[in-house]
Parts: structure tokens; C-alpha cells; sequence
């Protein structure tokens, strides 16, 4: 069953399947119902997607084994399974699950996990051993092949790898060296052969000069049973150079705070691998293909944090993150979202008459609009929180037109 675009991992299997004398059921649409209604009514027997396509089709309506009654290879790719996850689609679907590890320069069978492997648990957070086709090796800056247990970045060599970038001499040179291939993703290998992720070198987290590794922080958030799926990245903080933050879509009727699952966390990991902050999505962006975008919930978060903001005004270094999060360059599109973010829990709304059209700002009430001081609300910040100052003054360049009716800052 073609249930993933043929221009990715999908493609591996088309002529090894058709070489066997198999045949591939091309969906009319996108999506888990189609793919369903393919496995019900033509036979499907294997099939590669995304795990997000896996969870979707647990998830439909009425969802069985029933449904794949012929079913006897699910190969996930993409991205990784945390082990719960594996947990609940082996009891949804049976022991006919396997994973496949490469990339565009070393096409999706560097390594395959195979559904007898997961038979021991220990293996589920692999992508399995080497096949056949090539070397794998795990490297240290300096070039040093690292021995088993060692983290460092995943390398490859043999008749796999792609021959070169077309027309970039440059970035073939850089990535191929001495015939291996600089994967960038950074992992090691176990004693028995297993090859275990941790992340892409330019993902990994560097807090307070220790080093965190989202997918270690993505298991353990997995483990919380109200968790459907979640996303760990870092961004700039003064304090710690960066901080870890996680995105999180909860399952449905679900429901949980921020502390609760930084507690959950931290109570598993300890403090340098929990999340600062938790940001909670109905549904996390995706690609085409069903991957998480970090990048995206990276810059969603990145505006929504105070400390991204180079232009803060007046703020003391203990009320950012509550009121002060107006900047001098409040009126810039990337900084709107901050401005309505601190304080949506706070305040009443009502349409701006002053703000860029279409922004939903937030003001004092009409009835308190001509009351004085408007300092007198902002507390022990009151020395510039929200552009107000401690003798009650409204500040009157235009470029606080925006922020000098905001109050009741904690």
C-alpha cells in the first residue's frame, strides 16, 4: 500500500516489491481513511509511512486488526518511535513492526530494525543494525572512529552512498571525506551492533554547558499518558546560552498544565534535561510527509519568549516573562505576537483602535480609561513594568502608543 509519497522513503520499496512479483496500490487521496479502506479491501501486506500515519490510523473510528487483515510488514521511517508508542502499536497491530534508518545521500537501508528485534524491548529506542550495503561508524570531531557506547556523529561508507551533490563540489567535498559520508546526526552503537539516534548535530541542546539530546526528553515526555505526541528544541537564553523547551499536542479529551509535565519530567531526568517551558498545540505543524516541523514550533516559541526580544523596554530582569514584554520595536510583525502572548491571561480584550489593523491588542477598559496613576497596578514592577513609570507618567513617544494602557502586570 503506497501510503506516503513515492519522492521519499516510500520509493526503496518499489522495485525490490515489484522484483518479487508483488504489485502496489497507488491511493487515490491522502490520509488514514484512504489507507485503511486500501488495507481492508485490496489486501494490503506491507506498507511504509510516517509514525504520525501509524498513530492517525489507530485512531480512526472503529479502528481493528480486522481492518489489515492481511498485514504483515508496517515499516516506519521518517522520524522516531518513542518506545510507548511502539508499546501500543505492537499490541494494536502484532509483532509485524520494523524500522529503516538513511537519507537522501544513503537511501533509507543503512540499517534496518526488523519485527523479530523487537521482541526485547532494549531495542526499541534503535533503528537497528547494518545491512549488507555499507559500513557504519560512529566519529569524533577529530576523526577518530569511537568504540562501541561512544557518542558521536553517525558516518557511513559503501555501495549506498550517493556519488555526490550535483554541481556543488564545495558541499560534496565537505561531505564526503576520506569515503565516508558525514551523516549529521549524532548517536552511538551498542556492543551488540545496534545503531541508537540521539539527534541531528544542529538539534542537540547545549544548556548551562551540558548537553541534552531532544529525543531523551521526547521518550520521557511520551511516557505521560495524557501526551499523544511532543517535540523538544532549544532557544537562546540569557541565563543558560539555551533553553530546553517542548511542544506538545495532547490527546484528545485530555488535559494537563505546564507544571505538572516539567514535574513528570524532571521527577525521570532530573533538572537539566527538563523543559523550561511547555507550549500546547491542538495539532504540531507538520511536513508533507508527517514530520514534526521544529523549526516551526521553534520560531512560534521564540516569539512568544520575552528573552528573544532584543528591543525589551525598561524591564527589570525579574519581570520579564510577565509584563514586560513590550520592546521598542513592538510595531515589527515579529514582535505582535509577544505583545498579545504575556498578557491574554490577564487582561480583557477588546479590538484595538490604535494597533496594526487586524491585531486583537489588549487595553484597559473603557470605564478605567482616564483613571491615574496606571502605575499603581503594576506592584513591586511597577519601575517601568508595561511602560508605566513610578510617578505615574504615560510615556509619550509614539512608539509606546501600543503599551501605555496595558495593566494589573504580576
Amino acid at each position: 500500500i503506497v501510503a506516503a509519497p513515492i519522492t521519499h522513503g516510500t520509493s526503496t520499496y518499489l522495485l525490490p516489491i515489484l522484483a518479487q512479483g508483488g504489485c502496489h496500490v497507488v491511493l487515490a487521496g491522502a490520509g488514514a481513511d484512504a489507507a485503511r479502506t486500501a488495507f481492508r479491501e485490496r489486501g494490503g501486506t506491507v506498507c511504509f509511512m510516517p509514525p504520525t500515519l501509524v498513530y492517525m490510523l489507530m485512531a480512526l473510528p472503529g479502528a481493528s486488526r480486522a481492518d489489515f487483515p492481511q498485514l504483515r510488514r508496517l515499516i516506519y521511517g521518517g522520524a522516531p518511535m518513542p518506545p510507548e508508542k511502539i508499546r501500543e502499536v505492537r499490541d494494536f497491530f502484532g509483532p509485524v513492526l520494523g524500522t529503516t534508518y538513511g537519507q537522501t545521500e544513503a537511501p533509507q537501508i543503512l540499517t534496518v530494525l526488523r519485527p523479530e528485534d523487537f521482541e526485547d524491548p532494549r531495542h526499541w529506542a534503535s533503528v537497528g543494525r547494518t545491512t549488507w550495503f555499507s559500513d557504519v561508524a560512529i566519529m569524533a570531531p577529530d576523526g577518530r572512529l569511537l568504540p562501541a557506547g561512544e557518542v558521536g556523529e553517525v558516518v557511513a561508507r559503501g555501495d549506498l552512498l550517493m556519488t555526490g551533490y550535483w554541481r556543488l563540489p564545495d558541499k560534496t567535498a565537505e561531505t564526503l571525506v576520506n569515503g565516508w559520508l558525514h551523516t549529521g546526526d549524532r548517536g552511538m552503537v551498542d556492543a551488540h551492533g545496534y545503531l541508537y539516534l540521539k539527534d541531528r548535530l544542529k538539534d542537540m541542546v547545549i544548556t548551562g554547558g551540558f548537553n541534552v539530546y531532544p529525543v531523551d526528553v521526547e521518550n520521557a515526555l511520551g511516557q505521560h499518558p495524557a501526551v499523544h505526541e511532543c517535540a523538544v528544541f532549544g532557544v537562546p537564553d540569557d541565563k543558560w546560552g539555551e533553553a530546553v523547551h517542548a511542544a506538545v499536542q495532547l490527546r484528545p479529551d485530555q488535559q494537563i498544565d505546564e507544571a505538572e509535565l516539567i514535574t513528570f519530567v524532571r521527577e525521570r531526568l532530573g533538572p537539566v534535561l527538563t523543559p523550561k517551558h511547555v507550549h500546547f498545540y491542538a495539532s504540531l505543524p507538520r511536513s508533507p510527509v508527517g514530520k514534526v516541523l521544529k523549526s516551526a514550533v521553534r520560531e512560534r516559541a521564540m516569539a512568544l519568549t520575552p528573552a528573544a526580544c532584543k528591543h525589551i523596554y525598561d524591564c527589570p530582569p525579574s519581570a520579564r516573562g510577565t509584563c514586560c514584554t513590550h520592546c521598542l520595536r513592538f510595531q515589527d510583525a515579529r514582535h505582535q505576537p509577544v505583545l498579545a502572548h504575556a498578557h491574554q491571561l490577564a487582561l480583557p480584550r477588546r479590538k484595538s483602535r490604535r494597533g496594526p489593523v487586524g491585531q486583537e491588542d489588549l487595553h484597559r477598559s473603557d470605564a478605567d480609561a482616564n483613571s491615574e496613576p496606571r502605575a499603581a497596578r503594576c506592584g513591586p514592577a511597577n519601575d517601568g513594568c508595561c511602560a508605566h513609570r513610578a510617578d505615574g507618567a504615560r510615556p509619550d513617544s509614539e512608539r509606546h502608543r501600543n503599551t501605555v494602557d496595558l495593566h494589573e502586570c504580576p
